[in-house]
């Protein structure tokens, strides 16, 4: 066989061929699908470097080379999950809170990784580097409806001597406690008469 057969059969084949290398979106995506099935399957005890990059199908160095640990892989595959804060902007500032607070709700509720991100969160009660991620991943979340409940309190419509942390506690909390206690639907109707309580806490005096 000729020098040049063999290069044009290596061409050929090459061109057939996946990239060697897979595209990094590539590996964290399912880097984050193993961490999530795992968590499902085993729990955050059960959960290990090795099963995770065999899960994947990535070498464990790759997952040693970015310094990762259970914890961290864990919290970053449920941030992946867990839905965005919208800030919406319409010019009504009451309106666009609520509209925007019962969408993320209603999204994390409906997701069907939420209680594996339940999970976590509750050991997060008892875990330093837990606490330390999880806050750190819900902080832009937060930071998005801060803004957002400054517009209202600008407008006039929320009590500026409440603090935003405060207010967002009062509108989500009863939300994701009838959601989660007492395992009632959060149906529309539902909804809406829990934020319009929480409201009328939060209403300037």
């Amino acid at each position: 066989m000729t020098l040049n057969v063999m290069m044009d059969r290596m061409s050929e084949d090459d061109a057939g061929r996946p990239p060697g290398r897979p595209l990094e979106v590539d590996i964290s995506r399912r880097v984050n699908d193993a961490v999530l099935q795992l968590l499902a399957d085993k729990g955050y005890h059960g959960l290990s470097i090795s099963d995770v990059a065999k899960l994947a199908g990535v070498p464990r160095s790759t997952l040693y080379r970015r310094r990762e640990t259970t914890a961290t892989l864990s919290v970053q595959a449920i941030s992946a999950v867990v839905p965005a804060v919208h800030d919406i902007d319409s010019g009504q500032p009451l309106d666009d809170l609520v509209a925007s607070i019962t969408d993320f709700v209603r999204r994390f509720t409906a997701c069907e990784h939420t209680p594996v991100v339940m999970e976590l969160h509750a050991l997060a009660l008892r875990d330093q580097e837990l606490a330390r991620l999880t806050a750190a991943y819900l902080r832009p979340r937060g930071e998005i409806l801060d803004r957002m409940i400054a517009r209202a309190q600008a407008a006039g419509v929320i009590n500026p001597d409440i603090a935003s942390g405060v207010v967002r506690d009062l509108l989500i909390g009863p939300l994701f406690y009838r959601w989660l206690v007492p395992k009632q639907a959060l149906d529309e109707s539902v909804v809406e008469t829990i934020v319009a309580g929480a409201l009328r806490g939060v209403a300037p005096p």
